[in-house]
């Protein structure tokens, strides 16, 4: 018992004060099941609480990602050629929003994928490849359930310094 007295007193210290650091788990917050909105990673899901207005067909869009078959609006984007095809965003794109909403919001996507899913309630999946928002946007019932998003754009280069060129040095006089 003597020769385990020195490893066995500082376990035992150790433990002490491991326990006094230790987080109470009352004051430890898990996501509610109840919130109708849950992010996850790079994935913002919602459950449907049936609040909301009921879609309308002008609410959704074609194959092509336009609402009602109109041309997408013209937008004067003149500072920034890369984003002549993008709106200025107003306001940010939510959890529940029409398919239109989005569009109005992001402009056309780049790609449209609408299929029934097992209930047969219309699926929508549209796919934003460049932009200020590039990602996946996940519909069901015409509103938006899931984002994920793209990756980020790329960053422009920023601009070198060009080098002094080298020579002889100026003498004060």
């Amino acid at each position: 018992m003597v020769n385990r007295l020195p490893v066995i007193m500082p376990a035992a210290l150790a433990l002490g004060v491991a326990a006094c650091s230790m987080p109470e788990f009352s004051a430890m917050k898990l996501p509610s099941l109840d919130s109708s909105t849950l992010a996850l990673g790079n994935v913002s899901v919602v459950r449907d609480t049936g609040t909301a207005r009921a879609v309308s067909a002008e609410d959704l869009v074609d194959a092509q990602g336009l609402c009602g078959g109109a041309a997408p609006a013209a937008v004067d984007n003149s500072l920034d050629p890369a984003l002549s095809s993008q709106p200025t965003l107003a306001r940010g794109v939510a959890l529940r929003m029409t398919e239109c909403e989005v569009v109005r919001t992001l402009g056309q996507p780049q790609n449209v994928e609408i299929q029934p899913n097992e209930r047969g309630e219309r699926t929508a999946v549209m796919t934003y490849t460049r932009g200020v928002r590039p990602g996946t946007y996940r519909f069901s019932g015409g509103r938006l359930t899931a984002i994920e998003r793209g990756p980020a754009p790329p960053e422009e280069p920023k601009a070198q310094k060009k080098p002094a060129p080298k020579g002889k040095k100026p003498t004060n006089a």
